[in-house]
C-alpha cells in the first residue's frame, strides 16, 4: 500500500503539473525545508551504527564524492549548465532499497538504509556543485534552504550524542518519510518536461552513465582485489540508477530538465540490464 501511495505521485503531478509548473522552485524547497530536513534530522537521532560493512560503504561515498567534484571540473571547464554529471549520485530510496529488500532480503535493505543515512557528504557535495554551475543564479538566502536536509542529519547524529537516542520517534519517522517520498513523486510528475529529449541529451545521457557507474564500480573492484568482499547491496549501489531527484533540482537550479529526464532513462536502462547478473552472482 505504501509503495502504491509512492508510485501514485508522479501521476498526480503529470496532472497538476499546468498549474504547478511556474511554483515548483517554491514547492521543492518547501518540501527540502519541512518534509526532508525533519526527515534527516530524525533519522540522524536513531541512527544505529553497524559497521560490519563500513568500509564498502565509505568506498562508495567517497567515489560518488569524487564523482561529483571530476563532474564540477568538467562543469567549470565548459562554464557550467551539465546536470548529466552529478549522476554520481545513487538512487537510494526509489530504486535501491526496494530492489534491495524484494531480491536480497531484510540486511540488503539495512545496508541501503544505513548508507542512505552515512552518505550526508555526498549530499553537501551534490549541492555545492548543482548551485556552483547552476545556470539560473541562486539568491544567497536559497541555501539555508538548499543545504538544510544534510545539515539536519549532521545536527540528528550531535543530538543524539548528547541526548541519547528518542525510541519514542521510531514510530513516527517511517510515516514522515512515506509523506516525504509521496511529494518527492509529486514534484517528479510536475517537473517532467513536456518535450521529449533530443539526440544531444542523449549524448549527454551517456556521459552521465559514465559518472555514474564507473567511479563506484571501481572503489568495489579495487577493494575486492585487497581482499574486502563489499556485501551484494554494495553491488547494488554500484550499479543503481542516478537520482531521480536530478529532475526536479534541474528545474530548480534552471538545468536542462530533458538532458536529467534521458540521464534518469539511460542509467535505468543500465541498472536494470545489470540485475539479473546481480542476482545470479549473489543469490
Amino acid at each position: 500500500m505504501a509503495l502504491l501511495h509512492v508510485a501514485a505521485g508522479v501521476p498526480f503531478g503529470l496532472a497538476a503539473r499546468k498549474r504547478l509548473s511556474f511554483r515548483l522552485p517554491r514547492l521543492v524547497r518547501s518540501q527540502m525545508l519541512f518534509l526532508t530536513a525533519p526527515v534527516a534530522f530524525c533519522a540522524g537521532l536513531l541512527f544505529a551504527p553497524r559497521f560490519t560493512a563500513v568500509v564498502s560503504m565509505a568506498a562508495l561515498i567517497g567515489a560518488e564524492s569524487l564523482g561529483l567534484w571530476v563532474g564540477g571540473l568538467v562543469n567549470r571547464r565548459r562554464g557550467g549548465g551539465l546536470v548529466c554529471v552529478t549522476a554520481s549520485t545513487s538512487n537510494t530510496g526509489i530504486w535501491s532499497l526496494p530492489v534491495a529488500g524484494f531480491f536480497f532480503g531484510p540486511a540488503a535493505a539495512a545496508f541501503v538504509a544505513v548508507y542512505d543515512q552515512m552518505s550526508f557528504p555526498r549530499g553537501l557535495v551534490l549541492t555545492s556543485r548543482l548551485r556552483r554551475f547552476a545556470p539560473r543564479q541562486q539568491a544567497a538566502r536559497t541555501a539555508l534552504v538548499d543545504y538544510a536536509p544534510p545539515v539536519a542529519l549532521v545536527a540528528g547524529l550531535a543530538v543524539q550524542a548528547l541526548l541519547g537516542r528518542p525510541e519514542a520517534l521510531s514510530a513516527w519517522l517511517p510515516r514522515v518519510g512515506l509523506v516525504s517520498a509521496v511529494a518527492t513523486m509529486v514534484l517528479l510528475g510536475v517537473a517532467v518536461p513536456r518535450r521529449l529529449p533530443a539526440a544531444a541529451h542523449a549524448r549527454r545521457a551517456l556521459l552521465g552513465a559514465a559518472f555514474r557507474f564507473v567511479p563506484a564500480v571501481t572503489a568495489l573492484t579495487l577493494l575486492t582485489l585487497t581482499g574486502v568482499h563489499p556485501p551484494a547491496a554494495a553491488w547494488l549501489l554500484a550499479f543503481a540508477p542516478s537520482f531521480y531527484g536530478m529532475l526536479t533540482l534541474s528545474r530548480l537550479y534552471g538545468y536542462d530538465p530533458r538532458e536529467a529526464v534521458a540521464t534518469a532513462a539511460v542509467t535505468t536502462l543500465l541498472a536494470a540490464s545489470a540485475l539479473p547478473f546481480l542476482l545470479a552472482a549473489f543469490r
